[in-house]
């Protein structure tokens, strides 16, 4: 089966305790979830074990690595106009 280039799968819509989330998975055990802040918003990437990416996210938010600007905004399209809170 024939795989999908990142840029054509598009983040999807999330909601956690509240806050509106997008979601991208870059493999199996490698997922990115951008959330608003009081700042703007800011993009998280992490390890999960990569059997159910709907309960693993949330851990992404909580534990993950802050992503680098720019690569955030390449990913996360949507959050173009907003600051970025580092």
């Amino acid at each position: 089966m024939k795989r999908k280039p990142l840029e054509a799968r598009p983040p999807e819509a999330v909601e956690f305790e509240g806050r509106k989330c997008q979601l991208r998975v870059l493999t199996r055990e490698v997922l990115i979830v951008a959330t608003h802040t009081v700042g703007g918003w800011k993009a998280y990437v992490g390890i999960v074990p990569g059997r159910s990416h709907k309960e693993e996210w949330p851990t992404v938010l909580s534990y993950g690595d802050t992503l680098a600007e720019d690569v955030a905004r390449f990913l996360f399209p949507d959050f173009a106009d907003e600051n970025y809170d580092r």
